[in-house]
């Protein structure tokens, strides 16, 4: 069952990103302008869930401990914010908008996601064990 949850995670997680970079660089949803600032919290969303997914499937998750890249938490969310700044620039040569706004919602999503999975981690640990 283990193995079955990483390779969940892994496909997951190389998912989002192809999803993201996809939607990102590809004709803008019209469901980004649901509401006042609906871009802004999908793209909170979109990159609190790819931190969260990689830091499960590479770092650490409930059930399986460390994984292939224990201790490089912070580097995971560093890329997370990276790929969102960099998507930004590369939109301004596919014909959508570049918003420095966008990349600091890319920004909290992944501290979002980095938090959450810290808590995750803080349960886990204050969980005792049969």
């Amino acid at each position: 069952m283990s193995v079955a949850i990483d390779v969940l995670l892994w496909a997951a997680a190389f998912g989002i990103v192809l999803a993201t970079i996809a939607y990102s660089l590809g004709q803008a949803p019209a469901q980004l302008n649901a509401f006042p600032q609906a871009d802004k919290v999908f793209h909170t969303a979109a990159y609190a869930a790819m931190a969260l997914l990689w830091l499960l499937a590479a770092v650490w998750r409930p059930g399986r401990g460390p994984g292939v890249i224990a201790g490089d938490a912070v580097a995971v969310v560093i890329c997370a914010i990276l790929l969102g700044a960099t998507i930004e620039v590369a939109q301004h040569f596919v014909d959508r908008s570049a918003d420095v706004v966008d990349a600091l919602a890319d920004a909290a999503g992944a501290t979002i996601g980095y938090l959450v999975w810290v808590g995750l981690r803080t349960i886990a640990r204050a969980t005792p064990r049969d």
